[in-house]
């Protein structure tokens, strides 16, 4: 073989080895290419709550959105109870393709901590993380026409005539319900906690003096507030509400903070739902959360702080918190009853 046959030949196989690699990589773009269309359908969304109120309210808002940005049917459909578990249970069983979704709040963790042997699902590793519309807050209340006017003097009375104090809470296993127990726990009150199903009828009870005091969140508190039927004592997040902004927070009462264990409301998927579904949702919800008209709603309305984080920065949230609400149970030996 002369020099121009060999020189020939491996100027071949450099062609055959190029033919191959396009071929290959033809092939693998048909492999792992994510499919597109979705969704190509209607969307569920399951809201933990019974309608009409914030939770709900925000599902139709999210559904809102999604049908905007994807042009297809979103339904909601409200299945309240048991702290949410119910409608987190069902969500962690349905389908990981991105048709049914899911609002979520903080007792999507707290509950299942507080019952394990109840709940049917893994508060962490059962969702795909979406993205975190906001954080929520819990508000103190008393009535508009209580003689205590602020924390210090209701604890002070109740503290000093050794009387119990009615503390109503919407369900065992609440954040409320962590707070309502250390806050006994932490100052030697007499506390009686008092579960609900829902804020509705925490409120029916509270303003008919059949409770001294209550948790609600600013939706269903502030419209009685500014019409001083109700008197907040304080918020339960480590960060003043803007709805708020002149209510002190428990933790510059001197109560229990349970490490700066935050509250929050998202948006979340079963587990194993493909990434790009998931990445396509999140984009939409943090496309919604930069609206200034919806930010606004969420803090006048709401008394919510507009985050609007994406996927990945929601799972650090619920990571981080799962921890903290887990500490919180053991220190205050919180449990069902």
């Amino acid at each position: 073989m002369n020099k121009n046959q060999a020189a020939l030949i491996e100027r071949l196989r450099y062609i055959l080895l190029g033919i191959v690699g396009i071929y290959i990589s033809i092939v693998s773009c048909h492999v792992f290419a994510e499919p597109s269309g979705y969704p190509n359908g209607t969307v569920k969304i399951i809201v933990p709550a019974p309608p009409g109120g914030m939770a709900d309210t925000i599902g139709r808002l999210v559904a809102e959105e999604l049908h905007q940005n994807f042009h297809q049917p979103v339904i909601v459909e409200n299945q309240a109870g048991a702290s949410g578990m119910i409608a987190a249970q069902n969500l962690a069983r349905a389908k990981p393709d991105g048709y049914t979704l899911g609002i979520g709040y903080t007792a999507f963790l707290t509950a299942p901590i507080v019952n394990a042997s109840a709940a049917k699902f893994h508060p962490v590793k059962d969702f795909s993380p979406v993205s975190q519309l906001a954080d929520s807050v819990g508000v103190i209340l008393v009535r508009g026409d209580s003689r205590f006017k602020n924390w210090r003097e209701l604890q002070n009375s109740k503290f000093q005539n050794h009387e119990a104090l009615s503390f109503g809470v919407p369900g065992y296993g609440s954040t409320p319900h962590f707070y309502g127990e250390a806050i006994a726990r932490e100052t030697g009150l007499k506390l009686n906690v008092v579960p609900y199903r829902g804020e509705a009828a925490i409120l029916t009870d509270l303003l008919g003096g059949n409770l001294d005091s209550a948790v609600l969140t600013p939706a269903i508190a502030m419209p009685l507030i500014k019409e001083n039927k109700l008197t907040p004592l304080a918020v339960t997040n480590p960060k003043r509400s803007p709805a708020l902004p002149n209510v002190p927070t428990i933790g510059e009462l001197g109560l229990p903070a349970l490490g700066g264990a935050q509250t929050w409301v998202g948006v979340f998927a079963p587990a194993n739902t493909p990434g790009y579904i998931v990445k396509e949702i999140s984009v939409a919800m943090q496309k919604m959360m930069a609206k200034p008209k919806v930010r606004e709603r969420f803090i006048e309305n709401f008394g919510l702080v507009p985050v609007g984080s994406n996927d990945s920065e929601f799972r650090k949230v619920m990571e981080r918190d799962y921890v903290n609400w887990n500490s919180a149970r053991d220190k205050y030996n919180i449990r069902m009853e």
